[in-house]
């Protein structure tokens, strides 16, 4: 490491350390210590040194693999090399000092970590413990060293500030600002604002739904209750129908069972029988099958002998034609054996000449060899001549390069001074315009802030307006639904009351159908017979709190029929027995007394019953004699002979059936009332749509103008901004302009000494450049001597490669000769080995023959035995099929007469499963349909009357009804409520939509004034430090919408010294080289990043711009560490530490570190070891006399 001695300054925040491991070409855990300063990073192309930069990148969570210079992310995993393996993972730590907490975190040490997997899976740490990457990105927010900060240059991307569109650029300047976490918040809003509309629109859909869940659950619900009622009534009925039958069934069960006994015992003696026929026959299949046995294992043993006979007569043909094939080839080898001797005998004296000439070849090779030795050795020594004085001449000339360097310099200095001087003017001047230019339009912005201000007032009154109106119309739609609500609630209780009426109704009709005389009054009153008024009770008008009276007085007599005459009455007794049912009771009004009837006198307090009752005066005849003997008092009702009281039970039986027909009046005006609700609702849900319509219409009016004035507002605040702005911009003007004129006088101090100084140096030139003419022409005699032995080198090698090709090419034909022969020779030997053994396989052949000759008489003998104990075994096998034959037989007939009986005994059982299903399904129904147990029906519904009518009744009436939605009541008042929450929730997300309108607004109004006070300060920075970068020349920072600053773009305007350009794309490479670092150091000045990384920055910089850009450098270092990757050596002078790259193996980056703080530390040591570290091979390393000694990163003193 090179370490100057430098105070580090007071600094808020610095990287300690960077550890590597997985990485790219770091494939070893490596650990750089990072001082406060510049720390340069040098190496060889293409050994890591920008992997280093990548890793920091990555770790503080950059997500683009196309910046990190890969394929993809896992790409950054080290994939191993042709002597390592790939590892599985890539982890970077990095260390921070945060000791005067620029962090927002309260630790004095930072530590954080990313990790990689080759899944893909990525792990992130802060101090240990693992979090998210959004952590990560927070943490750095605003510090400049962001993934989309102002301090991190990447490979090639020192100019991306010039290459950027003017809205890319605006996000630096946002960063200098610190409004990068305004902006997060507002896009946070922005987003959250999204998702409330997005929630807003899904509510809204879910009330309409559900409203119309409410309507039709509300015609389910009042199904739901009737069909619980019959379903009772029907259950009753049921369970005894299928009780009757089940006790049926039962008695049948017992019939059956006793038929199919005698079946079964008949049935088990047949099958005992038809057993033991299958036992004998089953032994005699048994017998039969060891007898076929026998048989086939005499015929394969006779069938083996004669197979083993006919291989046998092969195998002596095989082995008569293969002795005949070996004695012909033993002829044949013999032949070509005397043959291949006679060759090989002729080649002896052939090889003698070859071996002749190879060793005369050979011996002028040698002597070529020795001669050209001995011109190479005079050869070299004229060449270490020549470069001897060609680098005492490289020498001279590199000093007299050195001192033209330098005059350059002095010259250029010179020149600038004059340019800056001419510059300085020129923008004083220019200064002197713009004030007056400002002045001017200072009085246009206020005028046209005025006009703004009084526009904004007048919208602000019509937004106003268009609240009210809202507010008015949310009022009215609240009413209109509190109205909409009660009716609804009114139609469902009318429906309930309704429903609650035609089950009376029912009930009643189903009751008084099983009295006869009730059946026959309706039937009488209804035939239309002359002479018939009316029951009783259609002739009386009662009210309800004297109807108990009215029954207790008149009693059955309440639905008998009232007539004129007998006549009259005949003729409803003759209708209902045509009719076949029904009884009743006339009351002939002609029979009865004239005049009105004598009462006594009444008690106290009493009241007669007919003052209780209303009716036709044509009737009072009838209503007198009924009513007029008795009265009411205290609570019961007295006649003459007869006294009616007690607690009160209810309406009674007779009550209900004379009601009928009051009831049905009733059912129909609540259905008449039902309908009117019904059509009121209908008008109120009208009304609420058109209440809703115009509520749209106010609010979409409201917005409108909310919008205008929330225009007018950001265009005032932008006015506003911008007279702020042209104001700071005036005093800024004013300044430079004192400045100036102060820097003009200093230069021209500067231009006398660089004027004396340029002398002295154009005389150390002249001399210089004379001497190293002299040695230059000593080199030149050198070189002619040398060219002179190149050429007879020409000769010495040509000669020398003919002698070598003769001597190659004899020893060819020698080598090539002795082969032959010997390959001669071996096959001969290979023939009578050949031969010896075709010998042995004739003898082999002669005693197969023999051998089996002798066990071909043998197998004969055998054959003839084993065809004889055949013939034997044959016939008992035959003798046994017989007998089973016949027991078969038999058994067959055992078998039909079993199966006759089986079928009967089937046909009984199968009546009796029958039965027993019957009664299983009949249990089962009352168990499937009602939920009982047969148990639990018997003791509940034993005595059960059942009417079939009804019966049937209840089932139509249920059928009819359709599909039930038992659940419908339930639903219905969980719907109420979800509606009732959702509106809750709805009027809560418009509550929140306003409170994010209001923070948006807020955001904006921190985020314009930052961005405008941090462009400010930098267009002031960017224009003075371009100027001492470029010596001159004009460079500027232009906002593309001065009035809208939180979207404005920024444009850089850059004039070199002496060019005018029409656009900063015309600009050379160095010139944009250097008018990005200007503006990133006016960044710096305004807010300083803790931290800078420059990877290859100074790489399109002459030595002169790399001078000012090392100075600019130094005067940042007390607020900022650097972080440097270059191949300059004016760079690496100006670093505190200097960390080497190298690949020592193939593809695994290494960290070397070098150590001046011992020596005396000055430009010559410094100029030789980055030399030594830039132009190193692959394999660094550093001779033992250099000026520093090399060491591992990891031993080198901290």
């Amino acid at each position: 490491m090179l370490e100057a001695q430098r105070s580090p300054g007071s600094r808020s925040m610095h990287l300690k350390s960077i550890e590597i491991q997985g990485f790219k070409s770091f494939a070893d855990k490596t650990r750089i210590e990072v001082k406060p300063g510049i720390t340069g990073i040098i190496g060889p192309n293409g050994c890591g040194k920008s992997n280093i930069m990548d890793a920091i990148r990555w770790c503080i969570g950059e997500m683009s693999w196309k910046s990190l210079r890969s394929d993809s992310m896992v790409s950054v995993i080290f994939a191993g090399t042709e002597r390592r393996n790939a590892v599985g993972l890539a982890e970077v730590t990095l260390t921070f000092d945060n000791a005067r907490n620029l962090l927002p975190v309260p630790y004095s040490e930072i530590q954080v970590s990313r990790r990689i997997f080759r899944s893909g899976e990525s792990e992130y740490y802060y101090n240990k413990t693992q979090c998210r990457l959004r952590d990560i990105r927070e943490l750095f927010l605003d510090t400049g060293i962001g993934n989309s900060g102002y301090a991190i240059i990447g490979q090639g991307d020192v100019d991306f500030i010039l290459r950027s569109k003017p809205e890319d650029r605006r996000a630096l300047f946002e960063e200098a600002a610190g409004v990068s976490k305004y902006n997060v918040k507002r896009e946070e809003a922005i987003r959250k604002m999204e998702h409330v509309e997005v929630d807003l629109g899904r509510l809204q859909d879910s009330v309409a739904l559900i409203d119309e869940q409410i309507k039709k659950l509300d015609s389910d619900a009042r199904k739901a209750k009737l069909y619980q009622k019959y379903k009772a009534e029907l259950a009753s009925m049921e369970a005894g129908q299928i009780l009757g039958e089940v006790r049926k069934l039962d008695a049948d069960l017992k019939t059956q069972e006793e038929q199919a006994g005698p079946l079964r015992e008949r049935m088990t003696a047949m099958i005992s029988v038809v057993d033991a026929d299958d036992a004998r026959l089953a032994a005699l299949h048994l017998e039969k099958a060891a007898q076929d046995a026998a048989v086939l294992a005499s015929n394969q043993k006779v069938a083996a002998l004669q197979s083993e006979i006919r291989m046998l007569d092969e195998r002596v043909r095989n082995a008569n034609d293969s002795a005949a094939r070996v004695l012909k080839n033993l002829e044949d080898s013999r032949e070509q054996l005397e043959a291949e001797r006679g060759r090989a005998a002729a080649m002896d004296p052939e090889i003698g000449g070859a071996r002749q000439a190879h060793a005369e070849a050979a011996a002028a090779l040698e002597q070529c060899r020795r001669e050209e030795e001995e011109f190479r050795a005079e050869l070299n020594r004229l060449i270490e001549e020549r470069d001897a004085a060609h680098e005492s001449a490289k020498a001279i000339r590199q000093k007299a390069r050195s001192v033209s360097e330098t005059l350059q310099g002095t010259s250029r200095e010179e020149s600038a001074a004059q340019s800056r001087q001419d510059k300085l003017g020129y923008e004083l001047e220019r200064n002197r315009k713009e004030t007056e230019t400002l002045e001017t339009k200072l009085q246009d912005r206020r005028d046209e802030l005025g006009r703004l201000e009084g526009a904004a007032g007048e919208q602000r009154s019509r937004l106003d307006r268009a609240c009210q109106t809202v507010a008015e119309l949310e009022t009215r739609r609240t009413d209109l639904s509190g109205q909409h609500a009660g009716t609804g609630d009114a139609i469902v209780a009318m429906r309930a009351e309704a429903a609650a009426l035609k089950a009376r109704i029912e009930a009643v009709e189903s009751q008084g159908g099983q009295d006869p005389y009730w059946v026959g009054a309706h039937a009488v009153t209804d035939a239309g017979i002359p002479g018939i008024a009316g029951t009783v009770r259609s002739l009386l008008r009662v009210h309800d709190e004297h109807r108990v009276f009215v029954e207790d007085a008149l009693g059955d007599r309440l639905y008998a029929v009232v007539c004129d005459d007998v006549a009259a009455a005949r003729a409803g007794i003759e209708f209902l027995k045509c009719c076949g049912r029904g009884r009743v009771r006339f009351l002939v009004s002609s029979a009865l007394p004239e005049g009105p009837l004598s009462s006594a006198e009444l008690p106290s307090g009493a009241r007669n019953l007919l003052e209780a009752v209303s009716f036709d005066p044509a009737h009072e005849r009838v209503v007198r004699h009924l009513l007029a003997e008795t009265f009411m008092l205290d609570g019961g009702l007295y006649g003459r002979c007869w006294v009616c009281g007690g607690a009160r039970e209810g309406e009674s039986l007779q009550m209900q059936l004379s009601d009928i027909g009051e009831l049905r009046g009733r059912l129909e005006r609540f259905h008449g009332r039902l309908e009117a609700e019904q059509r009121r609702k209908a008008e109120l849900e009208e009304a609420i749509r058109a209440a809703d319509r115009s509520l749209a219409e106010a609010r979409g009016r409201r917005e409108t103008e909310s919008a205008a004035f929330h225009r007018l507002d950001g265009e005032l605040q932008n006015k506003r901004e911008g007279l702020k702005l042209d104001e700071g911009l005036r005093t800024s003007i004013l300044v430079e302009t004192e400045r100036l004129a102060s820097d003009i006088t200093a230069l021209q101090e500067q231009r006398s000494g660089l004027g004396r100084r340029l002398e002295e140096l154009r005389g150390q030139e002249a001399a210089l450049q004379g001497e190293a003419d002299a040695a230059q022409a000593r080199g030149a005699l050198i070189h002619d001597g040398v060219q002179r032995k190149l050429g007879e080198e020409t000769h010495f090698k040509q000669v020398l490669q003919d002698r070598g090709e003769r001597e190659r090419i004899m020893k060819d034909r020698r080598d090539r000769l002795v082969a032959d022969k010997a390959g001669i020779e071996a096959s001969a030997l290979k023939r009578q080995d050949q031969q010896g053994a075709w010998e042995r396989d004739l003898k082999e052949y002669a005693g197969v023959v023999a051998d089996s000759n002798r066990q071909l008489e043998g197998l004969h003998r055998g054959l003839a035995g084993g065809e004889g104990e055949l013939r034997v075994l044959v016939e008992k096998q035959q003798s046994l099929q017989k007998d089973s034959e016949d027991l078969e037989a038999k058994l067959k007939q055992s078998r039909h007469d079993a199966d006759a009986l089986r079928e009967d005994l089937k046909n009984a059982e199968l009546r009796l499963s029958e039965l027993k299903n019957r009664r299983h399904y009949l249990c089962g129904r009352l168990w499937t349909e009602w939920q009982l147990s047969y148990e639990e029906a018997a003791l509940r519904y034993q005595e059960q009357p059942v009417d079939e009518e009804r019966l049937q009744f209840l089932r139509r009436r249920i059928e009819a009804l359709g599909n039930i939605n038992m659940a419908a009541p339930e639903e219905y008042e969980d719907f109420v409520k979800r509606r009732d929450n959702l509106q809750a929730q709805i009027d809560d997300l418009n509550q929140a939509r306003q409170d994010l309108h209001s923070v948006i607004a807020k955001i904006n109004a921190a985020t314009r004034e930052n961005f405008r006070q941090t462009y400010t300060e930098v267009r002031e920075h960017f224009r003075r430090l371009y100027g001492i970068l470029f010596e001159g020349g004009e460079g500027d920072v232009v906002l593309t919408d001065p009035e809208n600053l939180l979207e404005t773009g920024v444009e850089i305007v850059a004039q070199p010294p002496g060019k005018r350009l029409q656009s900063i794309s015309q600009l050379s490479g160095g010139e944009k080289t250097l008018t990005a670092i200007a503006l990133l150091f006016a960044f710096f000045m305004v807010k300083p990043s803790p931290m800078c990384m420059l990877d290859e920055a100074d790489a399109a910089l002459d030595d002169a711009n790399i001078d000012r850009f090392v100075a600019m450098l130094r005067e940042f270092t007390d607020k900022t560490q650097f972080l440097i990757v270059s191949h300059s050596k004016k760079t690496m002078e100006a670093c505190d530490a200097i960390y080497g790259i190298t690949m020592e193996e193939s593809g695994v980056s290494q960290i070397l570190s070098v150590d001046f703080r011992k020596k005396s530390g000055t430009e010559a040591a410094v100029d030789g070891v980055v030399e030594t570290l830039i132009g190193a091979a692959p394999d660094l390393a550093l001779a033992p006399g250099a000026a520093g000694e090399a060491a591992p990163a990891e031993d080198a003193p901290r």
